[in-house]
This record gives C-alpha cells, structure tokens and sequence, in this order.
C-alpha cells in the first residue's frame, strides 16, 4: 500500500484532515467577517469560496483581504467551521434553511453588492426570493385609517398583477402590504430586522408565551412559544399557515365547526378532511383515520 506524502515531499503516518462542512465554512467565514462587513466582496474575489479562504486563514492575502480584526478572529482556537455544527442543527430543528452565497437559492440582486451577506436564514420557500417582479412596501408603524386602506388597496392590486410584495414585517404598513398579499393567495417576503426565532414585535413575546403555557396546562399540547404565530384576522392567518406548511399537505378541520376555516382551506385549494365531533371535542378516533397531516 502507498503513504501519504507531504507538501515538502516526506512521507506522513498520517492521513490528510478531512475538508470541513461547507455550510459550517460559510457559518465560519460569516461569524469571522461580522455583520455588515464591507470585505465579503473582496474575500470571494481573493479565494472563490468559504472552504478555500478557511483552508487560506494563516495566509498573507486572507489577512489582506478580510482586515486585520478578522484575521485575528479566524485563527481563535474556538472559531473553527466545527464550532457552528450545534447551530447549524438548532436552525434544522427549528426548520429555518439556512442560505449559503452558493446556495442556488440565493438572491442573484445580493450578489450585485461588495457588501453582500454571506448567509441568510429563511423560512418558507426560498424560490420566490428570486422572482423578478419584486416590489418593496414599507411604511409607518403608527398608520392612519386611510393610510391603512390605501396600503391594502395598493397591495392588492399589485398582488393580483403578479408581484412579488416585500416588506419588514413591522406593525402598520409593512403588515398591511403582506396581508394584502396573503388575501389574494399570493406569496409575500419579509426582510427582518431581527434575527428570524426572535418575536418580533417584542410586545407579542408575553402573549406568545402565556399561550404556550395555556396549551402545556390544558390542552396537553407542548408547543414552544416560537412556534405560535400572532397576528389578526382569521383568514390572514390561516392563509399563511398554508403558505408556511405547504399546500401539498392534507388539512384536518372539525365537523361540525367554524365554517371560515374550511372556506378558507377550500380558497387555497388544498386537500381538506372534515372530521366529526365526540364529547371531549374533536374526535381523535376518527382525526387518525383520515391520515391529516395538519
């Protein structure tokens, strides 16, 4: 059998060292650079990639290319590509994908910029992230009445006209362009100022626990407070459900019931199971029979 050989031409006992993840070297190269790090643009242009300017890190040009304070960082003993696996699988538990610059799925507009984010988390489906007819909606917090109607109305019309509505996800404005979005069964991106498992806005943190709590206490449900949605309106809400879950599952609604939800469900045209009554609610005999998803 053959040796490895080493770069200096000595033979090694050794086998090389296992190239690392490439998520977790996009993780790294991240978490090195920092938020808002004008040199992404720079750094890709020197080594092409995440794996390369890892394996580059002790080099002259990496130091060059990333700065100073971040060349320090990247040789830290605990900032290593290995370093981010646990977050790496926090955000697989939590179902948030995690969008690498190479990521086919990336936004291309993102890649126009020298300062360009290296990864960013999502839910829902990435694909509309590239959808050309994007229009930005972003507005007061504190809207007045017609202020609100001409949103919606606004919203509307350019969701029934094919575009893509994008919007923070804020109180006021940004909510009515997404829910105008919603309410004609069409797609909707929000750009979030805060980090995606956060509560946002931080008024909802309390209400979203307190209805965990209540599900633990007296439903038997666990459910963690991050997975609760608030929001207003029934029909927004279960819209967006469908458009987080996916339309390809099967919905279970109880029978007899609110009749908004079904007519809803049916809207979106999507596999709809009607499912009887017993005396403790809805029937968990017949819910399993019907083999529901949701």
């Amino acid at each position: 059998c053959a040796l490895p050989i080493s770069g200096e031409g000595q033979l090694s006992l050794f086998p090389p060292e296992p190239a690392p993840d490439p998520l977790l070297c996009w993780l790294w190269l991240a978490g090195t650079l920092g938020a808002g790090s004008l040199r992404a643009g720079a750094v890709l242009d020197a080594f092409g990639g995440a794996q390369e300017a890892w394996e580059a890190r002790d080099t002259d040009a990496f130091a060059a290319a990333v700065g100073p304070a971040a060349a320090q960082r990247a040789c830290l003993p605990d900032n290593t590509p290995v370093h981010y696996s646990a977050f790496a699988r926090r955000c697989a538990a939590r179902r948030i994908r995690i969008l690498t610059y190479d990521d086919p799925d990336y936004p291309l507009a993102f890649s126009r910029i020298p300062d360009m984010p290296l990864v960013l988390y999502c839910t829902g489906d990435p694909r509309w992230l590239n959808e050309p007819a994007a229009v930005g909606m972003v507005g007061t917090r504190r809207p007045t009445e017609y202020g609100l109607r001409a949103a919606a109305d606004i919203g509307k019309g350019l969701a029934r006209a094919g575009a893509i509505i994008v919007s923070g996800l804020a109180d006021g404005l940004d909510s009515a362009g997404h829910r105008a979005a919603v309410g004609e069964n069409c797609p909707t991106i929000a750009v979030m100022g805060v980090p995606i498992d956060r509560t946002y806005p931080a008024a909802n943190r309390e209400l979203r626990r307190a209805i965990s709590d209540y599900l633990r206490q007296f439903r038997g449900m666990n459910v963690d407070s991050g997975q609760i949605i608030v929001g207003a309106g029934t029909e927004f809400l279960y819209s967006l459900l469908i458009q987080l879950l996916g339309r390809e599952k099967c919905y279970a609604v109880e029978d007899p019931g609110y009749s908004k939800i079904a007519e809803i469900y049916r809207s979106h045209q999507v596999n709809l199971r009607q499912v009887g009554l017993d005396e403790k609610g809805l029937s968990t005999r017949l819910l399993r029979r019907q083999e529901a998803d949701i």
